[in-house]
């Protein structure tokens, strides 16, 4: 068995492939043989790149048909992209809540999610590619933000964040029920935890949040990456709908 995943020469877009979690799978994938396109704002050097602005959903219809007459149509997408505009993490409480700024950030992220989908769904469809859309969630998209690990620590619970998540994982499940008969398949992962180098300096989230997961371990950009790897391929074919934990246990206690 040369390639388990079985990935070699297909085409992905890889939205957000300049971020953290975009770029570990844009290299994995890569290294399996797959033709990655980076969709971004930021080129990576030695990959394909298209530039987006994705928080300009105005034009993100034009940007992604502009991308298809380039590339052509993929075999996999898959959304990483983070749109953030400002006041993102100032919404603890509803009655201080900025009604532009939240329109604002609920247009870069979420409408950002539901365009890319839908947008490369139907070239899919119209290009009779039986393929998978892959969203990266959160398992905040599953349950409320436990609002005790945020005690002492710099990082804060945001009600914008867990509502655009929920968001992402209903556009999921819609999608897989209106592409799946076309064999268009359509997925979340929920990761928690993840760790980055902004996270790693904020010592008493990672201690509360250990406290409350069963293999006292953080979520690795590698973990994330090897489930997006597997969804990719041929191996995840009656996978479709699923809204994949990826929280070491976290929300089973």
């Amino acid at each position: 068995m040369t390639n388990f995943l079985d990935i070699k020469k297909k085409k992905v877009f890889v939205f957000g492939g300049s971020g953290l979690i975009g770029n570990k799978i844009s290299e994995d994938l890569r290294e399996f043989g797959a033709k990655v396109v980076i969709i971004d704002l930021k080129k990576k050097r030695n990959f394909d790149f298209f530039k987006i602005d994705l928080k300009n959903t105005s034009l993100l219809q034009k940007n992604i048909n502009k991308l298809t007459k380039k590339y052509g149509c993929p075999d996999v997408v898959i959304n990483t992209s983070y749109p953030k505009a400002k006041n993102w993490s100032s919404y603890k409480y509803l009655n201080k809540i900025n009604h532009k700024s939240l329109e604002t950030n609920l247009r870069s992220h979420l409408f950002s999610y539901v365009l890319v989908s839908m947008e490369l769904a139907n070239y899919m469809k119209k290009s009779k590619v039986k393929g998978s859309i892959i969203n990266v969630s959160s398992i905040y998209g599953l349950v409320g933000q436990d609002t005790s690990i945020y005690a002492n620590s710099k990082i804060k619970e945001n009600f914008i964040y867990t509502t655009i998540k929920h968001g992402i994982n209903g556009l999921t499940r819609q999608l897989s029920s209106s592409y799946g008969k076309f064999g268009i398949r359509s997925n979340a992962i929920c990761p928690g935890g993840v760790l980055s180098e902004n996270l790693k300096k904020n010592k008493s989230f990672i201690k509360q949040y250990l406290k409350r997961n069963p293999i006292k371990k953080m979520c690795s950009v590698s973990d994330v990456s090897n489930l997006l790897l597997f969804l990719s391929s041929e191996r995840s074919s009656y996978i479709n709908g699923e809204l994949i934990r990826l929280d070491g246990g976290r929300l089973s206690i």
